[in-house]
């Protein structure tokens, strides 16, 4: 399902308060060649998701100054997705991540443009991010397969707030 179709349907979220998992929304850019020009037409990630696994990793390094002391310096923050839930085939996310092209590919054919925002305030992120599947349907034989696919960002994101089409696609 597209953004833009997803957010149509999604019920209104306040835009201050307490946020659960499902106010955040992360859609990927699944066309053949990952040059989708509108993030409204990225498919959204949630059918069968259980969890975003959304996390900051900051890095830093340890500095003893003279007249100062110990110190700690913040040189960069790392963005990653972790995303866990069941496998539903024919649902477009999965069916593109657990495709041999995504879960052999390597370098910029695994790269895709992603945004990540809160359904609310319709703010957060746009970037890039390196495709890597962990877990592609294995499970028990009654249980139900689970899916685990990685999203590691390139860099550094930008600001991203989503806008219903009003004849296009979203921002």
């Amino acid at each position: 399902m597209t953004l833009d179709a997803y957010m149509a349907q999604l019920a209104e979220v306040a835009a201050t308060g307490e946020r659960i998992g499902r106010h955040m929304v992360l859609a990927v850019d699944t066309s053949a060649n990952g040059n989708t020009a509108s993030a409204g037409s990225f498919t959204v990630v949630a059918y069968h998701i259980d969890n975003l696994g959304a996390a900051l990793n900051a890095s830093t390094t340890d500095k003893s100054y003279i007249g100062e002391g110990e110190s700690t310096l913040k040189t960069g923050t790392k963005r990653s997705f972790a995303i866990t839930g069941n496998r539903l085939v024919g649902e477009d996310f999965q069916d593109f991540c657990l495709s041999n092209d995504i879960k052999y590919g390597v370098g910029t054919d695994v790269q895709r443009g992603y945004v990540y925002f809160d359904a609310g305030t319709k703010t957060g992120e746009k970037g890039t991010a390196t495709i890597t599947v962990s877990k592609d349907g294995n499970a028990n034989a009654s249980d139900p397969g689970e899916v685990e696919i990685n999203l590691n960002v390139n860099g550094t994101p930008e600001d991203y707030t989503y806008t219903a089409p009003s004849s296009g696609g979203g921002t």
